[in-house]
Order: C-alpha cells, then sequence, then structure tokens
C-alpha cells in the first residue's frame, strides 16, 4: 500500500513537472550576450518598481495611521514614489 501511495505521488510530481515546463524555454538557450544584458537590466528595473510601490504602500499605511488626510497622504506618497524610482541604484 505505501508503495502504491509513493507511486501515485511520484506520478504526480512528474505530472506537476511536465506542466511547469510546458512552453518553458531556457534563458541561456536562446539568448546572446546582449540580450543578456538586457534581461538583467529589465529584472532590475521590475524590482525596483516593486520595492518602491511597497515603500509607498507602507508610508501611506503610516500616514494613514498618524490620522492625515487623503488627499495628502495621496501627495505624499506620488512625490515619494517617484522619487524612490529615480533614485540611482548601486
Amino acid at each position: 500500500e505505501e508503495r502504491q501511495d509513493s507511486a501515485r505521488r511520484a506520478e504526480g510530481r512528474a505530472a506537476r513537472k511536465k506542466r511547469r515546463a510546458l512552453g518553458h524555454v531556457p534563458l541561456e538557450s536562446c539568448t546572446g550576450p546582449q540580450e543578456k544584458v538586457l534581461v538583467r537590466v529589465a529584472t532590475k528595473g521590475v524590482v525596483r518598481l516593486f520595492n518602491a510601490v511597497a515603500k509607498a504602500q507602507e508610508l501611506r499605511e503610516a500616514a494613514e495611521a498618524r490620522g492625515e488626510k487623503r488627499r495628502d497622504v495621496a501627495k505624499l506618497s506620488r512625490s515619494s514614489f517617484l522619487s524612490e524610482l529615480k533614485k540611482v541604484s548601486p
């Protein structure tokens, strides 16, 4: 009985792995050196965007907790969000 369970689990894992890999093209096999640079730049940009969004949300929540008006919070969030995006990354 345990062998059947482990066999079923193994089949399930194999099926999930096959579904995940369906249509996936490995990065190294399809890109040249210039495209790898572009992928790296795009990844850094997405990370910066997500970090800026998270920081803006934290600032908004903190301002709302202090009881600031909604309009003032929006201005604060907009300016801090844009300044966060414009920062030069190391």
